[in-house]
């Protein structure tokens, strides 16, 4: 179906730039959060997550669930098993993704399979990269070589 109007457009242009949208990255475009549960009545919008939304015919890559993962936890970090997976260095894929979090942080509501691993202090920020995928800023641990 197509959109109804010039809102439901740029809401879409933004889900063609950017993998995964949140409701609250429409509030700085001053697009209400009902555009997007318009946009899933008509099937041009999928919901994906606990307040997570992708376009339905959107193509989905092998890191989409990682992107959707950051999203759900914002302050988390990519972490152990599947971090080797996003480095290329295992063949491995986990059922989960494990995602470290402070040792205080509350557990976001989500229904991705994900492993909160809980670190403290300088392991929870040393060695983070800040990657961009389709649009998605993800925080993944970095591989070194011993």
């Amino acid at each position: 179906m197509k959109p109804n109007t010039s809102t439901q457009q740029t809401v879409i242009n933004l889900l063609k730039k950017k993998a995964v949208i949140r409701p609250r990255d429409l509030a700085p475009l001053n697009i209400a959060r009902t555009t997007l549960s318009r946009l899933c009545t008509q099937g041009v919008v999928q919901k994906v997550g606990h307040g997570l939304y992708r376009l339905a015919d959107a193509e989905v890559s092998e890191h989409d669930m990682l992107i959707e993962a950051c999203k759900s936890v914002p302050n988390g970090a990519i972490c152990l098993l599947s971090a080797l997976r996003f480095h290329g260095l295992t063949t491995q894929s986990p059922h989960q993704i494990w995602i470290a979090i402070d040792v205080k942080a509350r557990i976001p509501k989500t229904e991705l399979p994900i492993k909160f691993i809980r670190f403290s202090g300088p392991a929870l920020l040393q060695g983070v990269l800040t990657r961009k995928l389709r649009g998605a800023t993800i925080r993944v641990y970095q591989a070194v070589e011993i």
